[in-house]
């Protein structure tokens, strides 16, 4: 999945989390960035292949080049049992901070699982190239970006 998604979904759990007196503003804050941030491993990833740090490029062949799960750090389904493990600890020390870790990494992880079984469905993609940024938005991810955007107005509401 693109930024945006992970960025809506994560305001859907973070205002979720709100609604619910889970957590703090400030909380709420960083389970946002943190649900975009996990994909600071595309980054590492690149360097490791390139040795460059540009995030245009970066970008690009992210978007370009096939990837299994295993090359991405945080997008492993170990350090998914990993944080899924210390979010549960976590819940008897910190609730809070369990919810931000639960509710960053879980929603991240199975946004990009589906994005990867829609991929290999082979939809039809369209291909958008703006500022030499390259993205494949498929009419699944514009649809789980309305959907996201409908349970955001629901939640304000």
């Amino acid at each position: 999945m693109y930024p945006h998604t992970h960025f809506i979904f994560g305001l859907i759990f973070a205002l979720i989390g709100l609604k619910l007196n889970l957590i703090n503003i400030y909380l709420a804050s960083v389970l946002v960035l943190l649900s975009v941030g996990l994909d600071i491993d595309h980054l590492i990833f690149y360097y490791s292949r390139q040795k460059n740090w540009n995030l245009k490029k970066c970008w690009n062949y992210c978007v370009l080049v096939k990837r299994t799960r295993k090359d991405l750090i945080f997008h492993s389904l170990s350090f998914l049992v990993l944080i899924t493990l210390a979010g549960v600890v976590l819940y008897f020390i910190k609730p809070g901070w369990s919810y931000v870790f639960i509710g960053a990494c879980l929603p991240h992880y199975f946004l990009d699982v589906l994005f990867d079984y829609l991929r290999r469905r082979k939809s039809d993609y369209l291909k958008i190239k703006k500022l030499g940024l390259v993205m494949f938005l498929s009419k699944y991810e514009l649809a789980l970006g309305i959907i996201g955007a409908v349970i955001l107005v629901l939640l304000f509401w």
